[in-house]
């Protein structure tokens, strides 16, 4: 543990019990003793706190994010990149996207409290100045919902205002971020992707990165293949990636 990591570690642990008065921490997101790890991934060196039960279990020393590893090497994010990082999480992709785009800007979307907390906490534990953290989802409109505490998914929730296992969380439509001028963006938002194809072309963005969830776009009605069919009306190239394999 380096010399401020204490630091760190209390101010981030104050500021989750704030958030946990009104938006209570369970399930995969239950909180754990907070960790430092050191990661090598797609060419960086970076520092990561895990705090809760998900990122501990995701972000273990020793394992491989294959996905940097195929975005590096086919130069999908640059020097100078505006990146948007849907999904966000505890801040990983982030925190790598920052310093692949090191002369450019990263813009993270989490709607949990805590994850949109964590991200915040990861670029100050690794000196960049480069990250802006949004605590809330990107859909197509602008809402309020209630979502399961325990679940990372946003999408088919149909949950009553008196559900006391369920907590608030903030949508916001993508074009209310389009004056940043996004170049590429990553999607990683347990289902709701397949509500995004129209913003996503008529934005500035160049190129991205989408990590499907076709079970959870079932189950809410949406179409699996509906973000790809309005890329693909806007001529933007597909390629599938998946560990071990490239199509």
């Amino acid at each position: 543990m380096k010399a401020n990591d204490r630091h760190f570690i209390d101010e981030f642990s104050r500021e989750l019990d704030e958030i946990e008065k009104t938006s209570p921490m369970k399930g995969g997101y239950e909180r754990i003793e907070p960790e430092i790890h050191e990661f090598e991934q797609g060419g960086h060196r970076f520092r990561i706190l895990n705090f809760h039960v998900e990122s501990r279990n995701w972000w273990k020393p020793g394992m491989v994010e294959w996905s940097l590893s195929t975005m590096k090497n086919a130069n999908f994010v640059r020097q100078d990149d505006i990146v948007f990082d849907l999904g966000c999480n505890t801040g990983f992709l982030t925190t790598w996207f920052a310093l692949q785009a090191s002369a450019g800007h990263v813009h993270a979307f989490d709607p949990f409290l805590w994850n949109a907390a964590a991200t915040r906490l990861q670029a100050k534990l690794n000196g960049l100045t480069n990250v802006t953290v949004h605590a809330v989802g990107i859909g197509p409109t602008r809402k309020e919902i209630k979502v399961p505490i325990h679940s990372s998914s946003t999408v088919g929730k149909k949950l009553s205002e008196s559900d006391a296992s369920a907590i608030k969380i903030q949508i916001e439509p993508l074009r209310t971020y389009y004056n940043a001028k996004p170049t590429f963006i990553k999607i990683d938002i347990e289902g709701a992707e397949h509500e995004l194809g129209p913003s996503i072309v008529q934005s500035s963005i160049q190129r991205g990165y989408i990590e499907m969830h076709p079970q959870f776009i079932l189950e809410a009605g949406g179409r699996v293949d509906s973000v790809f069919q309005d890329l693909k009306k806007s001529h933007f190239d597909i390629a599938h990636h998946e560990p071990g394999a490239k199509s």
